[in-house]
Parts: C-alpha cells; structure tokens; sequence
C-alpha cells in the first residue's frame, strides 16, 4: 500500500484539496489517500463497462457471482491496455480462478471461446470488496525441491563442462588434420625424390610404371646394375 502526500503538498500551498483528483480506486483518509491495488478496481471497472456497452465482449454472470470474457480479440483491441496473456496472467496472480470445468461439472451451459474466472472478494455491485484482492505470494520452496534444483543444476553445470572439454579437443583434432592435409599437398607438389644408392645420387620418377620406389630400367642400365635375373643389363654387357 503506497500513502500519496500529494494532498497535504497541495494543502499547504494553499490550493483548494478538491482539485486533487485521486484514481477511482484511492481511498480517502483524512487530508491523504491510501493507494490500493490498482488491478482489481480496474478489472471491475472493465466488467461493468463491457456488461452495459459490450456483453458479447465480456460480462457478468447471472448471479453476478463470477464474470465471462467472451471476445479475446476485441476485449484487446477495445478494451485492454494490456495483451491479453498478460491480463490473464495478472489475473492469476490475484488469486482467480478459472471455472469452466466446474460449470461443465455442474450441468452449466459453457459456450466455445469463453473464459469464466471467479474470486470470492469479486462480486457484481460490491465494488468495495476489490480492496480484499490481494495479489498472491510467491510460495516458498519446500526443502525437498530446493535439493532436487540443486542437484539439476550441478548436473547441468557438469555436462556443460563436458561439452566444453569436448569442443576443445575435436578443434585440436581439427587443426592437426589440417596439417596433415597440408603435409601431403606439399609432398604431392614436388613428385621427385632425390635418393642415394652405393654412394651415387640418381632420380626416381615418381611417375613412371613401377610405383614400388625402385630405381627405372634406364637408370639401372645406365649404372650396370643387375637385373631381376641376376645379370647386369645389355647395356652394361656391351659397354
């Protein structure tokens, strides 16, 4: 509850306290007024409005024991300050309730699309009860859920450390197949190799017939060496 000292402010300025216009749901007290929660003033307010200019918008019961919001788009469009989730929302947290399936229960008539809500300080022509809605408290948590939370979030925080650990090693993975990629297209731009056999230097053509790494038959002719029967070549024989 929120004491405004506008009027005493105003009072002792000399100004007359009738120009002071307090919301329709202020209470006067003596030279202040007690500001009240405002919703469900202005939640009864709307019901009366729509019962006498739009009862096919939203509108009380019969027994005027309870309201019905009939139109959600045109009750947000014409009506509300508010989206319309948001005024349902609000309306849960000052304790009303839906009772649809209880008038379903009952035998009640409940047409398709309409929402009928009920508070026991809520009641056609008894404005003054608005002051007894009071906007629910948040429940504390009983110790048992505090530990299963507990244990939820210990557990979640391990598994993202996991999965950090496990995107840390993938990207080293990653980069060491990249330089091995880039190992073999280095080798693959130089096809030649350069070897030594009995204290000469000759070339082996990566490209020839025999891709086994020995040496081509014209280097064998050219240096005597013996061929795969054992002889050395006619080149050598002759020379």
């Amino acid at each position: 509850t929120v004491i405004v000292q506008e009027t005493k402010r105003r009072y002792k300025q000399g100004q007359r306290i009738e120009t002071l216009r307090p919301p329709s749901y202020a209470i006067h007290v003596g030279e202040t007024y007690i500001m009240t929660m405002a919703f469900p003033y202005e939640t009864y307010d709307l019901i009366n409005q729509c019962n006498e200019e739009a009862p096919l918008v939203a509108a009380w019961s019969g027994d005027g024991l309870h309201f019905i919001l009939k139109d959600k788009a045109a009750l947000e469009k014409d009506f509300l300050t508010t989206k319309y989730a948001s005024f349902i929302k609000q309306l849960n947290n000052y304790g009303f309730t839906k009772i649809n399936s209880k008038l379903e229960e009952s035998g009640q008539i409940v047409l398709r699309g309409e929402e009928h809500f009920k508070h026991i300080n809520f009641r056609r022509g008894q404005r003054d009860l608005c002051k007894d809605v009071k906007r629910a408290k948040a429940l504390p948590r009983k110790p048992a859920e505090q530990d299963e939370y507990s244990r939820e979030n210990k557990r979640l925080k391990s598994d993202n450390n996991r999965l950090i650990d496990e995107n840390s090693r993938q990207a080293d993975e990653i980069k060491r197949l990249a330089e091995e990629l880039e190992h073999i297209k280095e080798k693959n731009r130089n096809p030649s190799v350069t070897c030594e056999h009995q204290g000469m230097n000759f070339a082996i053509d990566s490209r020839s017939g025999n891709g086994d790494g020995m040496p081509s038959q014209v280097a064998a002719d050219s240096m005597g060496v013996p061929t795969n029967d054992g002889m050395p070549s006619q080149v050598a024989a002759d020379s």
